[in-house]
């Protein structure tokens, strides 16, 4: 509730710990930690405890990194969505509007399941609400569709044949970045799943480059 998070032991129905003055988009348990996502950064509180643990160095880096990106970009934070999502042997899935990512405690690194950019993540109209593991590399991702306020439910599997990006490229160049754009190359490639378009944005807004810079 408002006041914290509650640990309750279910078989005796009693409170061993509570965690104060925690604010939740999402929260899923790993074990006996807790990871709590806000605003695409994460926090992981040791269920035995209830403290803050020390988020290790490869999650820093995805995390902060995140962070940065979108605090250069303000627009493309209104559809940088992410979720989390518990997995085995120790690890949890991450996925927003760049793609799905897992990582195994101890990790050296975040591993990228799927590339957003080749799929309905990186669709702006596309919300990732839940995902799921299921056996052999394969998943379920429940979206939002927020053009249609309804529901889909998409299924992916790993193939050893698929490339990790089309050989075919089509190349699309604009001077700024827009939502209208990211949903046509999103649903072209829904629809063309062997070709790869590769955006290049003129200005981003952070360089100082003007339109007439960009266009030369």
């Amino acid at each position: 509730d408002y006041s914290g998070l509650y640990i309750i032991d279910p078989e005796t129905g009693e409170i061993p710990n509570r965690i104060e003055d925690i604010t939740a988009d999402k929260l899923i348990t790993v074990g006996n930690r807790l990871i709590i996502q806000t605003m695409g950064e994460i926090e992981i509180y040791n269920l035995e405890t209830g403290k803050v643990e020390e988020i290790e160095p490869a999650l820093k880096e995805f995390f902060s990194g995140l962070s940065k990106d979108q605090g250069e970009d303000q627009e493309m934070v209104m559809f940088a969505t992410n979720t989390l999502a518990p997995g085995s042997d120790d690890s949890f899935y991450y996925a927003d509007s760049t793609g799905l990512y897992r990582y195994q405690f101890g990790a050296s690194e975040m591993e990228m399941i799927m590339n957003g950019n080749l799929c309905a993540l990186g669709n702006p109209t596309s919300t990732p609400h839940t995902i799921l593991e299921l056996e052999n590399n394969t998943f379920l991702i429940l979206y939002v569709n927020t053009d249609s306020y309804s529901y889909s439910l998409k299924y992916y599997e790993y193939s050893k044949e698929a490339s990790a990006t089309p050989e075919k490229e089509i190349k699309v160049y604009a001077l700024e970045d827009s939502n209208n754009l990211r949903v046509a190359i999103a649903n072209f490639q829904t629809a063309n799943p062997d070709y790869y378009v590769n955006l290049e944005i003129g200005m981003s807004g952070t360089d100082g480059v003007t339109a007439s810079d960009a266009i030369t």
